[in-house]
């Protein structure tokens, strides 16, 4: 999935700058999908941005909008 991204090649290196984790992407999908499955009354989540690094990834901003049930 994170290889279909149109701008994959900025992930793995370009323009001078280094690869970054894509298996700490792959981690933070997962964790998120558990997170939705765990607490079904999640409508709505959103981070933005998620910083990755050459190791390890960091969401500066996140919005969970939650519906009784």
């Amino acid at each position: 999935m994170i290889q279909a991204i149109r701008t994959y090649s900025l992930l793995t290196g370009t323009r001078g700058e280094g690869a970054v984790d894509t298996d700490s992407i792959v981690n933070a999908l997962l964790r998120l999908n558990q997170l939705i499955m765990d607490f079904p009354q999640i409508h709505e989540l959103d981070i933005n941005p998620l910083i990755v690094k050459t190791k390890g990834a960091v969401a500066l901003d996140a919005r969970i909008i939650i519906h009784g049930g």
